[in-house]
């Protein structure tokens, strides 16, 4: 039995820094020692090698059915040590139908990760889903605070029943993972499509209202770097990873996540049916459709999906920098900020976790329990 513990995390609006909090605590009742570091900006001189007496934990949100960017590019550097025990932990989101709680669905998000680093040598101790409250804004309204305890009740009980085996047995597959494997394999398609373009979409459809100071704190405590201050208001580039911290540190819970925004993001980028267009412009459809037979169905769709891709990012830049600038007129950034749905739902913070706990690393020390 290991006889510390070390956490690695990625939180957003604080679920999983919620459910870190608790297996640290399980940690201490199991007479270990434990460490538990955010991602935040982490650098691969700043990682030290598993321990042989040491279990090392990565825990983590599920972005579109997928790991976040952030974390799979930490699978790749966090430093080799063969056989040295890992385990997986990704939050899912999870909901309720009255005193029903659901589990959410990871699709790819907690498979990628172990295979990565599987392949790098790693000893795969455990994987494991937690189902605390879906806190996707963009897409519904925030659980009131007492719904989101009970849903997070749910995914701190999964979180106990996993650890508690772990520290008793060598490998450990939460049950739960393996009766949605179908499902989460059946929908891994769109894990693909979100991380080639969904991901880039959505980051783009984060505004500052009226009522931004530029005091440049989104960016501070922007988890990954990906908003700079642009004419004294933030500007989200395709390094977002749609956490939406940025939202509920706000002090004037002015950064909404603007429907109308994406509404025109995403006309300009279908526009790019230009892509159809310029395809054939420049002969480049008829040329894939003549050497069809030569290139095979498979690699000929590849190829026009590159070619998609090499439209859809400029579109994309273009646009977002155009109403970033357009946003500068009152009129245009009222009519942006008003017709986004976040503006009159709230915004959401995980139960019994506060702003000041989702600094940054440079300013957070790294704690033991």
């Amino acid at each position: 039995m290991e006889s510390s513990l070390k956490l690695y995390y990625y939180t957003g609006t604080g679920n999983t820094l919620r459910v870190v909090k608790h297996l640290a605590e399980l940690a201490a009742e199991q007479k270990m020692e434990s460490e538990w570091v955010p991602v935040d900006r982490l650098k691969k001189a700043d990682l030290e090698k598993p321990s042989d007496i040491s279990l090392t934990g990565i825990c983590y949100p599920t972005h579109g059915f997928n790991a976040p960017w952030h974390i799979i590019k930490f699978c790749f550097r966090l430093p080799r040590k063969r056989k040295a025990g890992v385990f997986l932990l990704n939050n899912r989101g999870g909901s309720k139908i009255g005193k029903y709680r659901l589990p959410g669905i990871s699709g790819i998000a907690l498979l990628l990760p172990a295979l990565i680093l599987f392949l790098r040598g790693f000893k795969i101790r455990g994987l494991c889903s937690a189902d605390p409250a879906s806190n996707w804004l963009s897409i519904h309204p925030p659980w009131k605070p007492k719904q989101a305890s009970y849903i997070m009740e749910r995914a701190l009980k999964q979180s106990s029943t996993f650890f508690n085996k772990l520290v008793n047995k060598r490998c450990v597959v939460r049950t739960g993972i393996i009766l949605t494997w179908p499902i989460d394999m059946a929908i891994s398609w769109i894990s693909v499509l979100y991380f080639l373009k969904g991901r880039f979409l959505l980051a783009k459809m984060y505004m500052a209202g009226h009522k931004c100071t530029s005091c440049g704190l989104c960016e501070k405590q922007c988890p990954v770097g990906a908003i700079k201050m642009v004419n004294k208001k933030p500007y989200w580039t395709f390094d977002c990873e749609s956490c939406m911290r940025c939202m509920n540190i706000c002090p004037e819970k002015c950064i909404q996540a603007s429907h109308s925004i994406f509404g025109v993001l995403l006309a300009a980028v279908v526009a790019s049916g230009i892509t159809v267009l310029l395809s054939d412009i420049t002969g480049f459809g008829d040329f894939l459709e003549s050497n069809r037979e030569q290139f095979g169905a498979v690699l000929s769709y590849c190829i026009n999906f590159v070619f998609q891709l090499a439209i859809f990012f400029p579109v994309l830049f273009f646009a977002y920098g155009f109403i970033h600038y357009l946003m500068l007129i009152k009129p245009f950034r009222y009519l942006f900020e008003y017709t986004s749905l976040t503006k009159y739902w709230g915004h959401y913070l995980a139960p019994e976790v506060e702003r000041k706990d989702l600094q940054p690393r440079k300013q957070q020390n790294r704690r033991d329990v």
